[in-house]
């Protein structure tokens, strides 16, 4: 979430992931990951505040929680400029400096980026060319007559000489390390192995966690929100009660009045807040599928759900301009008119839509 700070966010990822951070140990895994992604300088910066590079970094940090010793990271660079592109290539040279794998895919490196990298590994047409390290390749590709101009940007040279099938088959030759892919249309069994990372939290827990990671979020933008409820509840719902200031059960005309207020009220809420699902829809879905595993699907329904109190404000803001009476005849709310807003409450909640 854009609104939460980094130091906020890792700290969620890592309640959810490794446990509390009372402990000293996990504490200290925190601390040691924000010193090793430099993003000390940025702990009380919110995340939509970060730069490109920054936010790749703070992901990185985030993936990093886990400890994994083989990272796959496909563009890391992409869309960024080039310090920026230096600073997260660098990082990421450290980490594999400490026996970590670190695979990077990256079109059109700059000289800069490419001399980052202790080894290349060239493909083209589902075929294995070159792996080794960048002299070997240099020497390799001058064995048949391709030498890389001076000034000119070695990575470029060699994505341009594979583009030619020509080249391909002369590489495919003489290379020591060559590959083909053949499609065998079918899995070995004994190959396929599903690895299902255990959640590490309670559901209760889960949810507490996602009800702060929410409240935080909301206190960012507690203007708009203010606003918001001051239109969609105060305004909306006074105009609807005193619209029906009076009514009462008692009569024919009152019946009628209260099942028109009840529609209103009900239509009201319905509408107003599947537009809102629907404004939401686009980033709670994305944010869903990018911590997919982290929490269980229901904890995340259960924490939307409980954050939005929208139909129950409603209720309350009008309620009290009707005579409600009781079958008995006594001015006494009608206590089973509760099932029915609980009913319109989780058809309108926007977390429903979602599922």
């Amino acid at each position: 979430m854009d609104g939460l700070s980094v130091m906020e966010h890792l700290v969620f990822m890592t309640e959810m992931k490794l446990g509390s951070c009372k402990d000293l140990r996990i504490k200290a895994t925190l601390n040691s990951l924000v010193e090793e992604f430099k993003m000390k300088p940025h702990v009380n910066t919110p995340v939509g505040g970060l730069s490109g590079g920054e936010r790749r970094l703070l992901s990185l940090a985030t993936t990093f929680l886990s400890n994994p010793q083989i990272l796959i990271c496909d563009e890391p660079t992409t869309g960024l400029d080039s310090y920026n592109a230096l600073l997260v290539i660098g990082v990421l040279k450290k980490l594999s400096a400490s026996g970590r794998i670190v695979i990077c895919s990256v079109h059109q490196p700059s000289c800069d980026l490419f001399k980052e990298f202790s080894s290349i590994l060239l493909m083209a047409e589902g075929r294995l060319l070159f792996h080794g390290s960048q002299d070997e390749c240099k020497n390799v590709f001058e064995s048949i007559g391709l030498l890389c101009p001076l000034n000119y940007n070695p990575a470029e040279f060699y994505i341009r000489a594979v583009s030619s099938s020509s080249n391909v088959h002369r590489l495919v030759e003489i290379s020591p390390n060559r590959s083909e892919y053949h499609g065998t249309g079918s899995v070995r069994p004994d190959l396929v192995h599903t690895y299902n990372r255990p959640v590490q939290r309670n559901w209760f827990k889960q949810v507490h966690l996602l009800l702060w990671r929410l409240s935080l979020s909301l206190k960012r933008e507690i203007k708009n929100q203010i606003i918001q409820l001051f239109i969609t509840v105060v305004i909306t719902s006074m105009v609807l009660g005193v619209a029906y200031v009076g009514a009462t059960g008692t009569t024919q005309r009152g019946v009628q009045e209260i099942r028109g207020f009840l529609w209103l009220l009900t239509s009201e809420v319905s509408f107003g807040v599947s537009y809102s699902a629907l404004y939401a829809f686009e980033y709670e879905i994305s944010l869903f599928k990018r911590e997919v595993g982290v929490y269980r699907c229901s904890a995340y329904f259960v924490s939307r759900f409980l954050s939005f109190v929208n139909p129950t404000l409603y209720n309350m803001a009008c309620r009290p301009g009707l005579n409600l009476v009781s079958r008995s005849g006594s001015a006494q709310p009608r206590y089973h008119d509760f099932g029915v807003y609980c009913s319109t409450y989780s058809e309108c909640d926007p977390s429903c839509c979602l599922w």
